[in-house]
């Protein structure tokens, strides 16, 4: 049967983190919170980035890791109102993505592509700028072509991938219904 967590806000995400098996849990406005025992115990888990004064909304989590020692357990926040923050397992210190502007920091979920040198594609769905994309594992962010969606469907609800070799095959779930979108075309289409 279902048992409530002893986390006294309301949860948008939840990670299990791939290297320990601890869980993390995205709160709204609470930054998040992390249990080591199977969700019995939570803890708050630092979420802000140098000089951030409150913590996040934390919508989405995603871990990522690539083939390099250097970058396995990266974790990325999705937030509500600061687009992307990135971390690294051995730091304690979050950092704001670049490349999202004001109008655009509201992120409603996380996927991971496919992989290449510079690492893990990442892409962010936004509530109104449609699709980011990140071919750096985070640290820098780019707006894929909104051609073919309307402003209803800029409102990204859900994202999923099907991780390719050079390109990823994505699908955003909007308020207009679902879209893929064709790279060789640069815009999105009805499914």
């Amino acid at each position: 049967s279902w048992q409530p967590l002893d986390i006294p806000y309301a949860l948008y995400s939840l990670l299990k983190l791939p290297e320990s098996g601890a869980y993390l849990a995205g709160t709204r406005g609470y930054g998040a919170y992390t249990s080591s025992d199977g969700g019995e115990v939570w803890r708050p888990y630092n979420m802000r980035p140098a000089g951030e004064t409150t913590a996040a909304q934390v919508r989405a989590l995603l871990a990522v890791g690539t083939a390099s020692a250097e970058r396995q357990g990266l974790l990325l926040a999705g937030t509500d109102s600061n687009g992307v923050y990135r971390q690294a397992a051995d730091s304690d210190l979050w950092q704001a993505g670049a490349g999202f502007p004001v109008e655009h920091r509201r992120i409603s979920a996380l996927v991971s592509g496919g992989a290449d040198e510079n690492g893990q594609r990442v892409y962010a769905a936004t509530i109104g700028g449609g699709v980011y994309r990140s071919l750096d594992e985070g640290r820098t962010w780019t707006q894929l072509s909104p051609d073919g969606l309307d402003n209803e469907s800029l409102k990204i609800r859900s994202l999923a991938v099907i991780p390719g070799a050079t390109e990823d095959t994505l699908y955003a779930g909007t308020r207009s219904g679902l879209f893929r979108y064709d790279s060789a075309a640069g815009a999105w289409q009805p499914v």
